[in-house]
C-alpha cells in the first residue's frame, strides 16, 4: 500500500512537470511560424487529394461533355486553392477578413429597423474579421496559445505544489 501510494506521488510529479513544459512550450511557440506550416501542410494535402481526380478529369475530357468540363474545372481550381493555401497564405486571410467583414456590414445594413440586434449578434463574427486584418491569423494563433498554455501552465504548478505536498506529507 505504501509502495503503491509512493509510486502514485511520483507519477503525480512526472505528470505535472510535463504539464509545465507544454505550457511553456505553448507560450513561446510563435503563432506566424505554426500557421504556415498549418497552411502548407493543407495546401500539400489538398493537392495531393486532388491529384487523382484531376488525372481522371483530364482523361474524360474527351467525352466533351458539360460534366467532364465542369470536373475538370473543379478539379482545377481545388489544385490552385492548394497551391494559393501554400504560396499565398497572407493574402487569402486577408481576403477572408475583408469578406467576413463586409457580408457582416451587409447583413448590418439590410436589417433595417432590427439593425441595432443584428449588430450585437454580428459583433464577434466582426470583432474577428478586424483581428484578421490587424494583426492577421498568425497573431490570434499567438493569441490562443500563449492563453492556453498560461492555463495549463497555472494549473501544473498547481499540481505539482499539491503533488509535493503530498509526498512529503507524512500519513
Amino acid at each position: 500500500m505504501e509502495n503503491e501510494k509512493k509510486q502514485f506521488n511520483i507519477i503525480s510529479l512526472i505528470i505535472s512537470l510535463i504539464g509545465i513544459t507544454v505550457g511553456l512550450l505553448l507560450i513561446l511557440l510563435d503563432g506566424n511560424t505554426l500557421t504556415t506550416v498549418v497552411f502548407i501542410i493543407l495546401g500539400i494535402v489538398i493537392i495531393l487529394l486532388n491529384l487523382s481526380p484531376f488525372i481522371q478529369s483530364c482523361k474524360d475530357l474527351k467525352y466533351r461533355t458539360p460534366i467532364a468540363y465542369s470536373q475538370f474545372i473543379t478539379s482545377l481550381l481545388t489544385i490552385v486553392l492548394g497551391g494559393v493555401m501554400i504560396f499565398f497564405h497572407d493574402a487569402l486571410t486577408w481576403i477572408f477578413g475583408i469578406i467576413l467583414l463586409v457580408i457582416n456590414l451587409i447583413k448590418i445594413i439590410l436589417a433595417k429597423e432590427q439593425w441595432v440586434d443584428e449588430f450585437f449578434r454580428l459583433l464577434p463574427l466582426t470583432i474577428f474579421a478586424i483581428l484578421i486584418l490587424v494583426i492577421g491569423i498568425g497573431g490570434i494563433v499567438n493569441i490562443i496559445l500563449a492563453v492556453v498554455g498560461w492555463i495549463i501552465l497555472i494549473l501544473s504548478i498547481i499540481y505539482l505544489l499539491f503533488s509535493i505536498y503530498n509526498f512529503f506529507k507524512k500519513s
